[in-house]
C-alpha cells in the first residue's frame, strides 16, 4: 500500500511525497485556504489514518 510520507509547501506549490518515491505537486491558489497560511501554519500539519 502507497502512503503519503511527507508534505511541503513552496510559494505556490504543495507537494506530497508517498512512500514509493512519487512526489505530486499542485499549485496553492487552488486551496483558497492553504494560499492564506504562514510558512509556521503550513509547516504544522497531520497525516491521519493510513496516509
Amino acid at each position: 500500500m502507497v502512503l503519503i510520507k511527507s508534505v511541503w509547501f513552496d510559494d505556490e506549490n504543495i507537494f506530497i511525497e508517498m512512500t514509493d518515491g512519487q512526489v505530486f505537486s499542485k499549485p496553492v491558489v487552488l486551496y483558497p485556504n492553504l494560499k492564506k497560511g504562514t510558512r509556521k501554519q503550513l509547516s504544522n500539519y497531520l497525516i491521519e489514518g493510513n496516509g
